[in-house]
């Protein structure tokens, strides 16, 4: 269970970071915790690859596990720019920003409303574009509701996941419409 969590961990960081930073050179995804550093430089193929690597290294711990990957070398790398990303070509950076930020129940609004959204694009009944609007419009409608207050139990959180996840499938219909 410890490297479950770490691993869940590990890819919360990852989005977290995916969230602050966009590199123009390829140079997606990086994780410090305690006693590791990973970062991905390279071509897509290459930070996939990298991202299982990485995963597999977490789940294997404490043992270290030997891989084909060669270590980072920064000085070969020379410069790295980072660039603050395009909100408006990503929106849904800018709606998960504005979860963050608002906090209590929001991430977790968020979270439920975007695997309803992806689970829908993925069956082909909401475009790709529809996935960002309908997470927006679950938050706003929960904000609407006054249901996005912090949990203050396991309980009230799955509480919020299971309205989150109702009232984005309530709203489907009509982001689908709008969205295609």
């Amino acid at each position: 269970m410890k490297k479950l969590r770490l691993a869940v961990d590990f890819l919360l960081a990852l989005a977290w970071l995916a969230l602050l930073f966009s590199h123009p050179h390829s140079a997606q995804l990086a994780y410090v915790g305690p006693g590791a550093g990973f970062a991905f430089l390279g071509s897509f193929l290459t930070l996939i690859a990298g991202f299982f690597l990485s995963l597999l290294s977490f789940v294997a711990w404490p043992v270290r596990m030997a891989t084909p990957a060669p270590r980072l070398d920064l000085a070969r790398v020379s410069t790295l720019t980072f660039e603050e990303p395009d909100l408006v070509r990503f929106p849904a950076l800018a709606i998960a920003r504005r979860a963050l930020a608002t906090g209590g129940a929001a991430p977790t609004i968020l979270n439920a409303a975007n695997e309803v959204a992806v689970r829908e694009f993925v069956d082909r009944r909401l475009g790709f574009s529809g996935i960002a609007a309908l997470v927006e419009a679950t938050l706003a409608a929960m904000d609407r509701r006054g249901e996005t207050a912090e949990p203050q139990s396991v309980d009230e959180a799955l509480a919020i996941d299971h309205n989150s996840r109702r009232l984005a499938a309530d709203l489907l219909p009509e982001i689908a419409a709008m969205a295609s």
